[in-house]
């Protein structure tokens, strides 16, 4: 089975991108699969495909790490980053 549909951002999320109830807003991580950089990208897209907001941030401690899943609030985003 596939997908007829895209998205801006399909080949980069994390594993479990999430989406707001209320605004219908997607949140996604993206990161370095290879362990070779402590660098990650968190962006934000609307309900209509909009790139709302992107930006770049470090993972703690210098080093590569999995980002396997994210966490929303209604002021945070949560990057959940695993040894």
């Amino acid at each position: 089975l596939g997908s007829a549909a895209s998205h801006p951002y399909e080949e980069r999320w994390n594993a479990h991108p999430k989406v707001d109830p209320v605004s219908g807003q997607l949140f996604w991580m993206d990161y370095d699969v290879t362990g070779q950089s402590d660098k990650f990208t968190f962006g934000v897209v609307s309900a209509s495909g909009e790139v709302e907001r992107s930006c770049t941030g470090q993972l703690p401690g210098g080093k590569a790490l999995m980002i396997h899943d994210c966490g929303i609030t209604e002021k945070y985003a949560i990057v959940i980053a695993c040894p």
